[in-house]
C-alpha cells in the first residue's frame, strides 16, 4: 500500500511486510527514483518533494523479485 495517495505532503510511505527496492517514474517512462531501499515494518519516508506535481508510477521489487506498481498523485 502507498499512502497518502493524492498527496500534497511530499512524503510517500509504503506499508510492507517485506523488504523492498522502490523506484518512481513518469507516466512517460522517465526514471525519477531508483532503487531506494526500505525495511520491511517501517515508517520510512520516500521524500517526493522534488517532484513536480502529477502522476508517477511507485514500483516495489521484493525479495523474492515480485514486482508490484501503483499510481500516485502528487499534487
Amino acid at each position: 500500500q502507498v499512502y497518502p495517495n493524492p498527496n500534497q505532503s511530499r512524503q510517500l510511505y509504503i506499508k510492507t511486510n517485506q523488504d523492498i527496492s522502490v523506484s518512481i517514474t513518469t507516466l512517460n517512462g522517465q526514471k525519477v527514483l531508483t532503487g531506494q531501499s526500505y525495511q520491511a515494518f517501517s515508517n520510512q519516508a520516500i521524500d517526493v518533494s522534488a517532484l513536480e506535481g502529477g502522476i508517477y508510477i511507485v514500483s516495489a521489487i521484493f525479495e523474492n523479485g515480485r514486482r508490484v506498481s501503483r499510481k500516485v498523485v502528487l499534487y
